[in-house]
């Protein structure tokens, strides 16, 4: 709300659900920090369940740690450590480059140790091992989607509902748009530090003609003889 970006991940999901609601009804003030908080924890209990039963029990801990230690350093460090090094309440562009920066290394950072910094960054993880793909994309993907959605539901509620929902869909979707940016910073910082699941080509050169076969039934992949 302060910095008037849009979120991605759970809490973005939450707010979109929270514009959906306020559609047909008034559930602005106490009632949506409620809700947003309410639907947040709901919404990381399937993904828990997802880390733990279909990626590893270990992710699952570390993410769970690492999502705790977020929580308690967003409480404890104050703002004035980041607004005097650099101009983030007045300067969107570089909010965003900044944001983009911080987070994208905390993501790769924690996907380089075989972990998550939670959210949907368990989906990314577990589609990009699954399809050995960047999880940068994957989650760039998944983000946009979610900001796709609470920019629908907050245009669709300013013209059926105006009083609750005040945004106009020019300030909406200009806000959006620097949540892309931010996004595409975030998820390219982190395809960087990520270097797993990166396609590579290996050259052979051998007189050996069993080699492709040898290759073939030790490794999960082809080989193709020129």
């Amino acid at each position: 709300g302060v910095v008037h970006l849009i979120s991605g991940d759970a809490s973005g999901i939450s707010q979109a659900i929270v514009k959906f609601m306020n559609i047909f009804g008034d559930f602005r003030g106490d009632i949506e920090k409620t809700l947003i908080s309410v639907l947040y924890f709901v919404l990381n209990i399937p993904l828990a369940l997802l880390a733990w039963f279909k990626i590893s029990k270990q992710f699952t801990i570390y993410t769970i740690i690492n999502v705790a230690f977020v929580s308690i350093f967003n409480q404890i460090i104050p703002d004035s450590w980041i607004y005097n090094v650099i101009n983030i309440y007045d300067d969107m562009i570089a909010r965003c480059i900044f944001g983009g920066i911080t987070s994208g290394i905390a993501s790769g950072a924690a996907m380089m140790i075989n972990t998550s910094a939670g959210g949907t960054d368990v989906i990314s993880f577990y589609i990009a091992e699954r399809k050995s793909s960047g999880a940068g994309n994957i989650s760039f993907i998944i983000n946009g989607l979610v900001i796709l959605t609470n920019v629908l539901f907050g245009i669709i509620g300013h013209y059926v509902n105006p009083s609750i929902n005040p945004q106009a869909s020019s300030q909406l979707i200009r806000y959006a748009l620097y949540t892309i940016i931010y996004l595409f910073i975030g998820t390219h910082v982190l395809d960087l530090l990520n270097s797993k699941n990166k396609k590579l080509e290996l050259q052979i050169f051998t007189s050996n003609e069993n080699l492709a076969q040898v290759l073939i039934h030790a490794f999960p992949h082809s080989a193709t003889i020129v």
